[in-house]
């Protein structure tokens, strides 16, 4: 199956019964279908920028779409990871992507939401000064730390990442967002 646009046809709107998993599917806008009258649910992938595994303490990066791409220095970078308004955290599962994380014995990761690219102006994940060792195995958060009811994006935000306690000396960082599309 191909997802490449027909000659003099460059619209593609969906992927109608594929035969198999697709491997990956990268897009720019998710729309989905209620299930069942239900809120709608989905997920996006983050991955931390190249330069998470020499960041120092303090660091802010912002998650990419794909992995092994750098910082993000304006909202209009192609690569960056973007959370969509009038949506709800429902879950955050961080892990190292693979590549064992390191760093100075206090160096800890909070994962949140920002309105602009190195910013920490938005919401936590649930992931709060994190030891670096715990997203080697995984980790889950549930919603962020706002109560039940309160009010959902309002605007496009991007993730984050801030380094803190210490440095990172190696490493890369996956995070999995479940987000709940609001009416």
């Amino acid at each position: 199956m191909s997802t490449q646009p027909i000659a003099g046809n460059q619209h593609f709107t969906g992927i109608a019964n594929p035969s198999g998993q697709l491997p990956e599917l990268n897009v720019g806008k998710i729309t989905a279908a209620s299930i069942d009258g239900k809120l709608t649910e989905f997920t996006v992938v983050g991955y931390a920028p190249t330069t998470f595994a020499t960041a120092a303490a303090n660091a802010l990066l912002n998650l990419n779409k794909a992995p092994k791409k750098g910082q993000a220095t304006v909202t209009t970078d192609a690569n960056l990871l973007r959370i969509p308004k009038r949506v709800r955290i429902v879950s955050v599962y961080a892990s190292n992507n693979g590549t064992t994380i390191t760093g100075s014995a206090a160096a800890a990761l909070n994962v949140g939401l920002a309105s602009t690219v190195q910013s920490y102006s938005g919401a936590s994940l649930a992931l709060t000064t994190s030891p670096i060792a715990k997203f080697n195995t995984g980790v889950v958060g549930m919603g962020g730390t706002a109560a039940v009811g309160a009010t959902a994006t309002t605007t496009e935000t991007f993730a984050l990442i801030n380094v803190t306690g210490g440095a990172i000396t190696a490493g890369d960082l996956k995070v999995t967002l479940t987000l709940m599309a609001l009416p």
